[in-house]
């Protein structure tokens, strides 16, 4: 009688599926964790290429308040800010900023103003000046980078087209007395600075609030302006 060889091998490799692959050996378990890797690493350069720029804007975190005298002797307000962007997208994702404009709610009156020109600010005493570098234009924000400039606005003459003899060109100018009077009445102003990027109809939108304290009216009435922080508002 022949007795059987008795088998050295072990006992069976044991397995599991791994995203529907088997796996047997460890060596096979680092070939598909490889996999894996590779698929998101693909996946994630797809989905930064399919998303391209992300720009965002950042509100001043003081904006200045201005009483300007105009060439025709009427004086008006105006307000002047350092805007920050930043862009994660990926580089080569550029974005450009075309415009931003600034608006507060004062009462039932709306002020509506758009950037005018990038500037430095320089001080004498208790006298405040803007040097203007340049006028607003459009910029890139390249993806992975940041900007950031000091911008003053203005507002915008109205354009009446056909309604000319109707219609209030100076509708968003804001004298210094009638902003007094409407910033006297508040206890909170809340600016929202809105910005358009080119090829995208997404705004960029950021708000901040403005404490109104006896201070900043006082001070402004004397001396024409008024550097106020402005906080961050949802």
């Amino acid at each position: 009688m022949k007795l059987s060889r008795r088998s050295t091998r072990g006992p069976p490799e044991s397995w599991f599926t791994f995203f529907g692959l088997v796996v047997v050996r460890r060596t096979d378990l680092l070939a598909a964790a490889a996999f894996v890797l590779s698929l998101s690493t693909v996946g994630y350069q797809a989905w930064q290429f399919v998303r391209g720029a992300n720009p965002q804007m950042y509100h001043p975190d003081t904006v200045y308040i201005i009483f300007d005298k105009y060439a025709n002797g009427v004086v008006g307000t105006r307000f002047a800010g350092q805007l920050s962007f930043t862009n994660d997208g990926e580089p080569g994702h550029n974005a450009i900023i075309r415009d931003v404009r600034l608006s507060l709610q004062l009462g039932e009156k709306t002020i509506n103003e758009k950037w005018f020109a990038f500037a430095n600010i320089t001080r004498d005493d208790v006298a405040i000046k803007f040097d203007i570098k340049e006028p607003a234009h459009p910029f890139v924000v390249a993806g992975g980078g940041a900007s950031s400039y000091l911008a003053t606005f203005a507002p915008a003459v109205k354009d009446c087209g056909d309604q000319s003899l109707t219609c209030n060109q100076a509708e968003e100018f804001v004298s210094d007395t009638d902003f007094l009077q409407l910033l006297s009445e508040q206890k909170l102003v809340y600016f929202r600075f809105a910005g358009s990027v080119f090829g995208t109809p997404r705004p960029l939108e950021s708000r901040c609030k403005v404490s109104v304290t006896p201070d900043l009216l006082t001070t402004l009435a004397a001396n024409g302006w008024y550097a106020v922080l402005c906080a961050s508002a949802p």
